[in-house]
């Protein structure tokens, strides 16, 4: 930070955060940083750069910077470290004992029984934390390599995809759709994810201005990024469920079409009633794709 005192970089690193969020999310490429960074500097940094990124979400830029915490509780000391102290061999050492057990804590809920806590997912996201942080320090000139670059990835397990068939889902439906109350809505969205692959969250931002009816065209509002809206054709079935929504009605263009948000209460019960295993949101999506294959539809 062009100085050799820490009191004084913690105050220049304010200034350079700023500097970050001014340029809307660029990269820290012409910064004049202290060969001195020390990691805990270079994540701030980073933390300023996520939150400056305008076409990220909040649920997103929490999900980057979640895994700060991995590493305070997996490398407590890597924080104060200079970077360009920071070895790929540590790196590699901090990996063997985050996958062999050195990452358990207790839980919230949990008394006794600590958790793993090195699920390929924590465990990936904790590598690309460590190399984004690290890419900063490589981008200023101050570490001449990524030290983080060749970290072997955990395989992610593969699901057992037990998916119902059309008599089983057409009973979980029913039987959505039969209880009380918000028993109709849920059942829409139960239908409208199973019958559009969209997820949850696209269905909540889904409002009347994004169906054609007349062309059978859908636009699907993305949520992970300002790229994501895509158009796609309506399969029979969720026109057929657009249309019996809709009745005899002229909604309002930016109503939403599924007033439920969520429907995995429902889900749950409704499968448990039928007998099949329990399904999520993410489920139906598998769902549709699986229907699209049997049907010959290239997905």
């Amino acid at each position: 930070m062009e100085t050799d005192t820490h009191s004084i970089a913690k105050l220049l690193l304010v200034d350079k955060m700023k500097e970050l969020q001014k340029a809307a999310g660029a990269a820290p490429r012409n910064l004049q940083l202290s060969r001195k960074l020390t990691f805990e500097q270079g994540m701030e940094i980073y933390r300023a750069e996520v939150n400056a990124l305008p076409r990220l979400n909040q649920t997103t830029k929490q999900f980057r910077m979640r895994f700060e915490h991995t590493l305070r509780r997996t490398w407590p000391d890597l924080f104060e470290k200079e970077m360009r102290r920071v070895t790929a061999e540590v790196c590699n050492a901090w990996l063997q004992r985050f996958e062999n057990g050195g990452s358990t804590f207790l839980g919230k809920r949990a008394r006794t029984k600590k958790t793993a806590g090195n699920s390929p997912t924590t465990v990936n996201g904790a590598i690309a934390f460590l190399q984004r942080i690290f890419e900063i320090g490589v981008k200023a000139g101050i570490v001449y390599r990524n030290p983080a670059a060749d970290l072997e990835r955990k395989p992610a397990k593969k699901k057992l995809l037990r998916l119902p068939n059309r008599s089983q889902f057409a009973a979980i439906v029913a039987y959505i759709r039969q209880q009380p109350g918000w028993g109709r809505i849920a059942g829409d969205l139960v239908e409208g994810l199973a019958y559009s692959g969209m997820r949850v969250g696209e269905s909540r931002r889904l409002t009347w201005s994004h169906l054609d009816l007349e062309k059978g065209l859908t636009v699907i509002p993305g949520e992970k990024t300002e790229n994501a809206p895509r158009i796609v054709p309506m399969t029979a079935d969720f026109r057929r469920l657009v249309e019996q929504i809709k009745g005899d009605t002229t909604p309002e263009p930016n109503a939403r079409v599924f007033r439920a948000k969520e429907c995995r209460g429902s889900l749950a019960s409704a499968c448990k009633e039928v007998g099949v295993p329990k399904l999520n949101h993410h489920d139906l999506r598998h769902l549709f794709a699986t229907t699209c294959i049997e049907s010959g539809v290239d997905v």
